[in-house]
């Protein structure tokens, strides 16, 4: 399995535990990932445009940065020599489009260091709507930085229904976003589970139409 780079920004809040709430800092290691899947598909993206530019480029090449999307720029942007900017949702077509600009682009100046990061500044905007998130509903406990969060393809499978979801949250700590806009409702249901409990899978709760 390929190294997926992650980006930590530590908060100068600290959770304190109660015997009314749940731990959230159980599970796994807090921080920001790159799905596998997400990469797998990646990978084989990026290998067909390869392909079709006959360019012996490497993925592993690449500086792959998570970004917020901005209006302005769209959802990726290509930075010579090998940086790439990309928003989530990652869109196949859009994801092909950035990597093809990287395959026919001549640049050979210095590279920059190669993996997946996430930026600080959509990690800040995670932040910062978690914490607006957490103002709404009241709740005291549940920590952002006690947050494992998963960049995920667009659509993937639910292992609690059928079908397929855009964004999931899984006790104790994990999210799952294939769109970033979906923070705020996964960030409910950690909030829930802390304080209460139960994640309320079945959105019983007035705050998923209240604070999202």
């Amino acid at each position: 399995m390929k190294r997926i780079w992650l980006v930590l920004i530590l908060l100068s809040s600290i959770a304190i535990s109660t015997s009314a709430c749940r731990d959230d800092s159980d599970g796994l290691l807090p921080g920001y990932y790159a799905h596998p899947d997400l990469l797998a598909k990646m990978q084989t993206d990026f290998d067909e445009e390869a392909t079709q530019a006959q360019s012996k480029k490497s993925f592993s090449e690449l500086s792959i940065v998570f970004v917020p999307y901005d209006p302005f720029i769209g959802f990726w942007l290509f930075i010579e020599p090998n940086t790439i900017e990309l928003a989530i949702p990652v869109y196949s077509n859009f994801w092909k489009a950035a990597a093809r600009q990287y395959l026919l682009s001549n640049a050979i100046a210095p590279l920059s260091q190669s993996g997946i990061f996430f930026s600080e500044r959509l990690i800040n905007q995670w932040a910062i709507r978690f914490q607006k998130t957490k103002a709404c509903t009241g709740f005291r406990h549940g920590e952002f930085q006690n947050l494992v969060i998963w960049a995920m393809t667009p659509s993937f499978p639910c292992p609690f229904f059928d079908g397929f979801c855009g964004a999931l949250y899984q006790p104790p700590n994990e999210i799952f976003l294939g769109h970033s806009s979906f923070d705020k409702h996964e960030f409910i249901h950690f909030l829930l589970w802390v304080n209460t409990g139960d994640d309320d899978s079945n959105h019983q709760s007035p705050f998923f139409v209240t604070c999202v």
